[in-house]
């Protein structure tokens, strides 16, 4: 069997094993720490107490779920409101009314199954049979099925974005297959692929004006993610209807301002208030980590991407607006890199970029029919360092390959740059001392008590971030800590070991690896990466304090 006897197949089977786990082992996962744990006490503050209100009622409810606080939650300045999406929380809230602890999860599922099934929908007339395998490839072949496992409302404005694609592009009608005979003289009669093409998302099947004003409405209804959706108006206001493109764009216009105006009314904001600071470094090292970061890039945890891309220039039928999806798409990244620089992947319990969701399933639309199918599995092979954790993993906190190619997949992701201008990554560490932050993604470093426990192997990589240029470091090591530690990013230099057993190095740092603002900082921060070699993997968990920072001459003579 070929592409096209397995992609239905494929397709539905992806979707009933992402439903089984969503439904049977998400809900007995606790949220992770942040965004997600306050989405998960909104819901049931909404359903059980009908508001928002974060009281001692919620925590114990918590408590009694998974045997622990809730930590890190967002809240208003009075600390009292949950500050959780307000459409988002109350549909989880009418879900769990329903379902109780499958609730949620199951809704998350709904949604993400109806934009596939949509989206196939939408694509059969340029794919016809292929349209399940190419769409089993974006979702799957990507990190965007994670999104159903999570309380993130990133998933409710893909289904939005899909949804208005669906009426601004939805298929004119089922063409008649022309038989040898039926065909025009000197045309060679049409294959069962070719059905679909030529004016199948043509002017015909938008004149109805009907479809506008709700299109917007879906739009807007995604857009109160980010104001940076909204760019996606502009691609299919294009394919408005010729002859009432005014009528057609002030409906849209309409649906669009509804959402908005409505969360507006109620919350007193839409969207969170924009940190932009616009330095040529900070954005050249975005524009960088967006495409390749460690934790977020998009070109990691998006892959098909380059499929899409690839075969975007080619488009058949009339659709101008599907031939400028990926240029809006652009602008939109572009845009949120400005607005929000250091949180342009909006809120996230693990890897990957939430934030780009939409955006994604945007891009969908946007390749042609034409492409050829033997990118899909080579696509999903490429996509597998990043992804097999998720695969095999699916709902854990903190996926993780099979040990068996653990060193080579981690090898692999860590040899991508590391994005030092994010406010948040899922599973950082940060040690703070008197202005110097120590930070490190490194997977056999974790946090206890304010400092580092180094396990499970020979190095370690720390990055030191800085407001002013730093001449060395003094670190701390606990007494389990061998003698000899090498250094790299700087320079070993005295060993003092402590009474106690312990062992204090000084490291003398190299130029900084990059400098540029930071949340705390608007002004250039140096940042700094040392990487630490042990001659063995230590038995037991090394601590790892940092005991002094000197700054650089030039810093203590500026006045």
């Amino acid at each position: 069997m070929g592409v096209k006897s397995w992609g239905g197949l494929a397709l539905a089977v992806a979707l009933a094993w992402t439903g089984y786990v969503a439904i049977f082992i998400a809900p007995g996962r606790p949220p992770a720490p942040g965004v997600e744990t306050t989405n998960w006490l909104a819901a049931r503050s909404i359903a059980l107490d009908a508001d928002l209100r974060y009281t001692d009622e919620d925590g114990r409810r918590y408590r009694e779920r998974f045997g622990a606080s809730p930590s890190d939650l967002r809240t208003d300045r009075d600390g009292e409101t949950l500050n959780a999406p307000p459409l988002a929380s109350r549909a989880w809230a009418a879900a769990y009314r329903i379902g109780a602890e499958r609730g949620p999860h199951a809704l998350n599922w709904l949604l993400f199954a109806s934009a596939i099934l949509l989206a196939t929908w939408i694509l059969a007339p340029s794919f016809g049979s292929d349209a399940p395998a190419w769409v089993a490839l974006f979702a799957f072949g990507s990190i965007a099925f994670d999104a159903v496992f999570r309380l993130l409302p990133e998933l409710s404005a893909l289904l939005a974005v899909v949804v208005a694609a669906a009426l601004v592009w939805r298929p004119a009608g089922r063409a008649r297959l022309l038989s040898p005979a039926a065909a025009p003289d000197g045309e060679p009669p049409k294959l069962p692929d070719q059905i679909y093409s030529g004016d199948a998302f043509g002017s015909a099947a938008r004149s109805a004006l009907w479809r506008w004003p709700l299109a917007g409405l879906a739009l807007g209804a995604a857009a109160l993610r980010s104001p940076t959706y909204l760019l996606l108006a502009l691609p299919m206001a294009m394919d408005l209807p010729r002859r009432r493109r005014g009528l057609g764009g002030a409906l849209m216009a309409l649906g669009l301002a509804l959402p908005i105006a409505f969360v507006g009314a109620v919350s007193g904001s839409t969207w969170e208030p924009p940190s932009a600071i616009f330095t040529p470094a900070l954005l050249g090292w975005n524009a960088l980590y967006l495409l390749v970061g460690r934790s977020a890039g998009v070109l990691v945890y998006f892959l098909p991407l380059l499929a899409i891309l690839g075969f975007s220039r080619r488009l058949s039928g009339d659709s101008e607006g599907r031939r400028l999806l990926p240029f809006a798409v652009l602008a939109a990244a572009f845009l949120q890199l400005l607005l929000y620089p250091f949180d342009w992947t909006g809120d996230r319990s693990t890897l990957g970029n939430p934030w780009f969701l939409p955006l994604y399933a945007a891009l969908w639309f946007a390749i042609d029919g034409r492409a050829t199918r033997r990118s899909i599995p080579l696509v999903a092979l490429a996509a597998l360092p990043a992804l097999l954790p998720f695969w095999v993993s699916p709902a854990a906190r903190d996926p993780r390959p099979p040990a068996s190619v653990r060193a080579i997949l981690e090898t692999a992701v860590s040899a991508l740059p590391f994005e030092t201008t994010l406010r948040e990554i899922p599973g950082a560490q940060v040690v703070r001392r008197s202005g110097v932050r120590l930070r490190s993604l490194d997977p056999s470093i974790g946090g206890a008590g304010g400092q580092f426990l180094w396990q499970g192997s020979r190095s370690a990589t720390l990055i030191v971030e800085s407001d002013r240029s730093l001449e060395s470091i003094r670190l701390e090591l606990s007494e389990n800590a061998p003698s000899q530690v090498g250094v790299g990013g700087g320079v070993a230099g005295d060993t003092i070991f402590r009474p106690s057993g312990g062992v204090a190095l000084d490291v003398a740092l190299s130029g900084p690896a990059r400098r540029h603002p930071l949340w705390w900082s608007r002004e250039a921060v140096s940042i700094y990466f040392v990487r630490l070699a042990i001659p063995e993997v230590p038995p037991a968990p090394i601590r790892v304090d940092l005991a002094a920072a000197k700054p650089s001459a030039a810093d203590v003579e500026a006045p």
